[in-house]
């Protein structure tokens, strides 16, 4: 049996967006007024997406999306905002604080479809690419990477932006095969033997800066 994919909604008032559930999507609701941050701590149910059904007063005014990316189930799920978002700042607060995408109301019924669609393809992409950096061996910070050097730091900030060695290069003035030897330390000083464990370390304990 296909699996459908999992929505997780926020919402102001009961069952709003309930016709979701009429597209194939298996569908959980919470509500604003029910205890919802302690709701959100013990929910059981792990979404591929959760959606966001709240006035922008709400939003602006609550600390929700920074307690979803900070809580482990929500980390790294996409989050779409519907809300009565006013002008540019309040979008941009948004989008600079956890929110993937955001919907202004009134919205298109087939907009929200394709923007969810959109955000589950990729979902599913993640998932295939995944690794649960709490089951790999460097869960447990070497000591050693309080010593890694400005050279170090810069380096594995340009790497989790995706540039090659070539690239590092030409950026910081500095031979191939010097920035190799730098990429070499570095992995070695994280306990990793790729990039991408080397990204999920900087990014879990703190190493990679954001933009």
């Amino acid at each position: 049996m296909k699996i459908r994919p999992k929505l997780l909604i926020i919402e102001e008032k009961e069952m709003q967006l309930a016709f979701l559930e009429d597209f194939g999507y298996e569908v959980d609701f919470l509500y604003r007024d029910n205890c919802l941050f302690p709701l959100l701590n013990s929910c059981k149910f792990k979404p591929d997406l959760l959606i966001i059904n709240l006035p922008s007063s709400f939003i602006l005014g609550s600390n929700l999306l920074d307690f979803l990316r900070k809580h482990k189930s929500f980390a790294y799920t996409f989050i779409i905002i519907i809300s009565d978002l006013k002008d540019k700042k309040e979008e941009l607060f948004s989008l600079r604080n956890g929110a993937d995408d955001f919907i202004a109301k009134p919205f298109d019924v087939d907009i929200l479809l394709a923007r969810i669609d959109g955000f589950l393809r990729r979902a599913n992409w993640n998932k295939e690419c995944y690794v649960d950096i709490a089951s790999l061996p460097f869960w447990v910070l070497p000591k050693v990477v309080t010593a890694l050097t400005v050279r170090e730091s810069t380096i594995l900030n340009l790497v989790s932006k995706g540039a090659s060695n070539d690239e590092i290069a030409v950026n910081l003035c500095l031979s191939s095969l010097t920035v190799k030897t730098h990429v070499k330390n570095l992995f070695k000083k994280l306990g990793v033997s790729n990039r991408t464990e080397a990204i999920l370390v900087g990014i879990n304990f703190g190493l990679i800066e954001n933009d």
